[in-house]
């Protein structure tokens, strides 16, 4: 793995956790960006638009100093594509990977806010996604709360901007309360934040470890009914 002691110069990033795709391109002072409303279906189009961006450019992957994407939570499947994606391409072309979480992406650009600023992901099943950032600090666990956490966990709270790619949905389920506030560009592809961060980490922490993986909050739909088949399974035999 080629490491270097000087800050990366050309950096990849992309974001697959939500049905926002976003994949971005650092070359010195330059950015070139791809982003992707068009739902979960990063399998498909993840590796043909990172090719897209690197023809555009004129970059060989050869010419990539670092590779960046996000750690999760988000979408079971999208991070696992895009992870996998990421090592793919670190073991292949011998480039240093790091993870970021997703959520922290979402907030870095916020830190200006006065107040408490609240990324949010879709986690379905009218659940979320969240943490709370004061002044660009994360100051919560990340959470995976339902609508009717949020009661809580905004309490006493006078200022709150939320942001993220579901930022919208969770606006319209807060309506009734005063001082929430949305980011108008909650849907903007956040790979630039991504491979900033990225950069960041990697100056001060290193590359990720090769036994690293995405951060899930819970079970996806398949592992849990794997473990309830298991236990049920167990429960036969003693009886």
């Amino acid at each position: 793995m080629k490491t270097s002691e000087k800050t990366p110069d050309t950096v990849l990033a992309f974001d697959t956790g939500s049905e926002l795709l976003s994949i971005c391109l650092l070359t010195g002072n330059q950015r070139h960006e791809i982003v992707r409303d068009a739902g979960l279906k990063h399998a498909s189009a993840l590796m043909r638009l990172i090719d897209l961006l690197l023809q555009t450019t004129g970059t060989e992957i050869r010419d990539i100093d670092l590779l960046v994407c996000s750690a999760g939570p988000g979408s079971f499947t999208g991070l696992r594509v895009g992870m996998s994606t990421a090592k793919g391409l670190s073991e292949g072309a011998d480039i240093p990977l790091v993870s970021v979480l997703s959520l922290d992406v979402y907030a870095a650009s916020l830190d200006w806010f006065d107040g408490l600023v609240v990324p949010v992901i879709d986690a379905k099943k009218q659940r979320f996604y969240t943490a709370g950032y004061r002044r660009g600090e994360r100051i919560t666990d990340l959470l995976d709360l339902p609508v009717s956490g949020f009661d809580s966990f905004l309490s006493g709270e006078e200022r709150v901007l939320l942001t993220g790619p579901d930022a919208q949905k969770v606006s319209a389920l807060l309506s009734g309360y005063s001082g929430i506030y949305t980011d108008s560009r909650a849907r903007d592809g956040k790979g630039r934040q991504m491979a900033e961060l990225g950069k960041m980490r990697y100056t001060f922490q290193g590359a990720d470890k090769p036994s690293s993986g995405p951060e899930y909050l819970r079970l996806s739909e398949a592992e849990f009914f794997s473990s309830r088949k298991g236990t049920d399974n167990k429960n036969e035999k003693t009886r």
